[in-house]
């Protein structure tokens, strides 16, 4: 009978908790030139983590250790939206081939824009 209750205790503890989807307030689209194509950042959201530390002209070459090469916007937008306030590592590069690469970890949070 206890392990009974136990398991609707925990069931009603979790299920009260709302996570929320957050993002790290960069836009983007998908360079086609060249052999393949490749994510870049379009625009920054004033105030957001991207904006803190990422440029509007920046490659992403992966995320949390999964290339982007070749991938839509709509697979890196995924890849890289997670629950509010759990941390994104992205490696972007001023160029498609990788050139000058830089690593952070961002932590996500819920844009209204």
């Amino acid at each position: 009978m206890r392990k009974y209750i136990i398991a609707i205790l925990v069931f009603f503890s979790f299920g009260s908790f709302a996570q929320t989807i957050g993002g790290i307030g960069a836009q983007l689209f998908i360079d086609t030139a060249g052999s393949f194509t490749m994510p870049r950042i379009q625009s920054l959201v004033p105030n957001s983590p991207a904006y803190d530390s990422l440029r509007a002209t920046d490659y992403i070459i992966s995320v949390n250790g999964a290339s982007c090469k070749n991938k839509t916007v709509a697979e890196v937008v995924g890849m890289i939206r997670g629950i509010s306030g759990t941390k994104v590592h992205i490696i972007v590069a001023d160029t498609k081939q990788g050139n000058r690469p830089r690593e952070y970890d961002l932590t996500r949070v819920t844009l209204n824009v």
